[in-house]
């Protein structure tokens, strides 16, 4: 996404409320006619902090508002899965941009807490608190306690967050 030219994927991921695949094969850009191409996802997909939208870059196309997640959301949304494209991803990103440091990463991944919810299938779901272990080796040569580092911090800043729009009247209950 613009931060260096040795990221390069398949496809590009486009998330809408339209429907739009009619669209796309029209234009020849489906996985059958493009390279990259463009991939129909469900909004829910792009698992990264509730907050990634307030770092977008917007851009206004004929109309549309085109939103371009930051690099470090993009970045988050790999934690859970963790493949080494992934952990590839994140050294080309520090290589090119010096981010995210450590502190950076560790407070990204607390927004995202969500990530680390077990999933409904325990047979096929993904252990983001195993890869966030091999990522930060990986990427800062230590350890980490992802429980006491990411997981109980994020959860206290969430309960903070909701306490404050409650008090503020913005959240019932």
């Amino acid at each position: 996404m613009g931060v260096t030219a040795l990221l390069s994927s398949a496809d590009v991921d486009v998330a809408t409320e339209h429907e739009i695949a009619e669209v796309i094969e029209r234009a020849g850009l489906d996985k059958k006619n493009s390279a990259p191409y463009i991939e129909v996802c469900p909004l829910n997909t792009f698992r990264t902090a509730p907050d990634w939208r307030s770092r977008a870059h917007v851009e206004h196309i004929s109309g549309i508002d085109v939103l371009f997640p930051h690099p470090i959301d993009i970045l988050v949304s790999k934690v859970k899965r963790c493949e080494e494209k992934d952990l590839i991803a994140f050294e080309e990103v520090i290589k090119a941009t010096g981010h995210p440091t450590e502190i950076e990463l560790k407070e990204s991944l607390q927004r995202a807490v969500e990530i680390y919810r077990p999933g409904f299938d325990e047979s096929t779901a993904l252990d983001p608190m195993y890869s966030t272990e091999v990522l930060w080796q990986r990427l800062y040569g230590k350890e980490i306690n992802v429980r006491e580092e990411i997981i109980i911090p994020g959860k206290q800043k969430t309960l903070n967050g909701l306490r404050g729009r409650k008090e503020k009247g913005e959240v019932e209950g």
